[in-house]
């Protein structure tokens, strides 16, 4: 695979990581704003397994990018720098 092919693959996978974030984000912002009589047990069910798929898939993906990427390059990266790993957990 070219080195400007893999370079899109990254970017692509890490634009993925952000928009897991951004989902649990907007997900506890409903949460949030959500008037009482709605939070029922249904809702809670329901929304915990949206949470638990985001989680997941943040997960697999995560996995992959520990999995193909060497320790030399994860010490310049933002995404090990900043530690998206931790903070989405």
């Amino acid at each position: 695979m070219s080195r400007s092919r893999t370079r899109y693959r990254c970017v692509l996978t890490f634009i993925k990581q952000d928009d897991h974030l951004e989902n649990v984000q907007k997900a506890f912002a409903n949460y949030k704003k959500s008037a009482k009589s709605r939070i029922t047990r249904s809702y809670i069910e329901s929304r915990l397994e949206s949470l638990e798929k985001i989680w997941n898939e943040f997960n697999k993906v995560h996995s992959s990018i520990v999995e193909n990427v060497s320790i030399e390059t994860k010490k310049t990266m933002e995404y090990f720098q900043f530690d998206v790993y931790d903070n989405f957990e």
